[in-house]
């Protein structure tokens, strides 16, 4: 089992109501990512290296600023030869669009997702309707693990840094690309899981913000049952340091 370290910076805000379902397992902490000494004490014991938080949070920079912020591919590189360095950003790392910002649902709509939603799933209002669920974060996600396990698969067998990069935007347009059901079989489809059903995939947790309910582990073992170590705590509950053992 690998051990996380969160990093978010000091002038992040407002967001612990959205992250505390998302930061099971993790050790999330604030730091300055001006202060190059921090920077660089953090960096060494790393396999891999995420940085999937800039996309939409104008909170923390401009994606031309990244250099006051973090350290790059090729400085982690020669920091911790071998690391595997994972990038996700909105539209592109290249290009005229390579700055901007956006969410899962600014990439469904230039997509052409919400069109088609709003289509079969006319809303209160009409007009272009998003999914449901952020399909598309959740498929970055599994994308991002997958190219890491191919970049850790490289390595061992030829050895060298890798990195990988992916984008929202990328995403978005591979799975409309996988092309789309038939209208006839999306009748009668429920708007909604009923509660009983989200109930059969969820757990409660103890955590210092008190009890908190949410989705368990996706995989279920009879034998041995997948948990986290770790759950939710609040920005800045751990120290930005690795646990003894991952050192």
């Amino acid at each position: 089992m690998g051990d996380d370290l969160d990093l978010n910076p000091k002038q992040i805000g407002g967001l612990m109501s959205r992250l505390m379902n998302s930061h099971m397992g993790n050790g999330p902490n604030r730091v300055s990512y001006n202060d190059t000494d921090e920077k660089w004490t953090i960096s060494p014991p790393l396999h891999y290296s995420l940085e999937a938080s800039l996309p939409a949070h104008k909170t923390l920079v401009d994606r031309r600023d990244l250099s006051k912020l973090r350290s790059d591919s090729k400085e982690l590189a020669e920091l911790r030869p071998g690391i595997v360095y994972i990038s996700l950003c909105a539209f592109s790392h290249m290009g005229p669009w390579a700055s901007r910002r956006g969410f899962d649902t600014v990439v469904q709509t230039v997509s052409g997702i919400t069109n088609r939603q709003g289509g079969l799933f006319p809303g209160a209002t009409p007009g272009p309707q998003f999914y449901p669920v952020s399909a598309i974060d959740y498929l970055t996600g599994y994308l991002m693990a997958f190219g890491g396990m191919v970049a850790l698969n490289r390595r061992v067998h030829e050895g060298g840094s890798w990195l990988v990069r992916i984008s929202l935007a990328q995403v978005g347009r591979w799975l409309v690309s996988q092309g789309e059901i038939p209208e006839a079989n999306l009748k009668n489809i429920s708007a909604e899981f009923t509660p009983e059903e989200i109930a059969s995939w969820s757990t409660v947790s103890d955590t210092p913000m008190g009890k908190l309910g949410h989705l368990g582990p996706v995989l279920s073992l009879s034998e041995t049952p997948p948990r986290w170590v770790r759950t939710s705590v609040p920005l800045g509950h751990h120290d930005p340091v690795w646990p003894e053992r991952s050192l």
